[in-house]
């Protein structure tokens, strides 16, 4: 019987299996919080851009010509690495009451890189989201 070596302890499985039976088992749940961790990121994005308000002001006219305005005032250029820009993001979030008053606001809008937009958002951070990103926090009454 030919075998090889299992690539989470070592032990030798029998080819056909790709890991033994304690490791098949830490890998599917593994693989399965991965799984719910992603459910749960697809359905709080899908619930936020559902709200008409939100989804309405990002189709606007005035929305795409501001944000074309911020990333040629840029230079194209992410404001805080120097990378190539292609996000804006509103400062503070148009979710809270003072946000939603700038959000067309030349003042309150940054060009940013995907990667810098997903740390000031705090996406995808491996910790829970509780790092990346040097942004500013705004609490709903400022």
């Amino acid at each position: 019987m030919l075998v090889h070596a299992c690539p989470g302890c070592g032990a030798l499985v029998p080819y056909g299996k790709p890991r033994c039976d304690a490791c098949q088992r830490a890998y599917d749940e593994q693989r399965e919080e991965r799984r719910r961790s992603r459910e749960r990121r697809r359905r709080a994005a899908s619930d936020a851009a559902k709200d008409p308000k939100y989804r309405a002001f990002y189709r606007s006219k005035e929305w795409r010509t501001l944000s074309a305005y911020a990333l040629a005032r840029a230079g194209f250029r992410c404001e805080d690495c120097g990378g190539i820009a292609c996000e804006v993001h509103h400062e503070p979030p148009i979710q809270t009451p003072t946000g939603w008053g700038h959000r067309l606001d030349p003042d309150h809008v940054h060009a940013l890189c995907t990667k810098c937009h997903n740390a000031r958002h705090r996406r995808f951070c491996r910790d829970g989201g509780h790092g990346g990103g040097g942004s500013k926090s705004f609490g709903p009454d400022e």
